[in-house]
């Protein structure tokens, strides 16, 4: 049985048998408290950024409200492995990417950012 530490450090494993059809993973935290999960891994928003950057600081307060809803990857542009992405977004930054797709730059584009997700949890709760 594989196991595997959930984003708050708890021990997951895949259900078994006898649990209800509902719960894909049992959660041992490490109080050793058993909660069961059925939530599905959280989609990757990133956020193309540099060291200064005042717009991606405002970006990342509004993003704020929806954090529980993806994980949050942060590439820094101007650091050494990233020139790449400097050349392609040095004027542009904030620039998002969501689970690696281009989503929105300059600025957080609210309703865009809300319909992605809303999408996303509805392709995963069909699954």
């Amino acid at each position: 049985m594989a196991v595997v530490k959930c984003l708050v450090g708890c021990i997951l494993k895949p259900k078994s048998s006898q649990l209800p059809v509902s719960v894909t993973a049992l959660c041992f935290n490490p109080a050793g408290t058993r909660l069961y999960t059925n939530r599905q891994p959280l989609p990757t928003l990133t956020l193309f950024t540099k060291d200064v950057c005042p717009l991606c600081d405002d970006a990342k307060k509004i993003l704020e409200p929806y954090s529980h809803r993806y994980s949050l990857d942060e590439v820094y542009i101007t650091r050494p492995g990233n020139e790449e992405w400097f050349k392609q977004y040095r004027y542009d930054i904030p620039v998002f990417h969501f689970n690696g797709t281009f989503l929105m730059k300059h600025r957080v584009n609210v309703k865009l950012l809300e319909d992605t997700l809303q999408k996303y949890e509805e392709s995963q709760s069909n699954t």
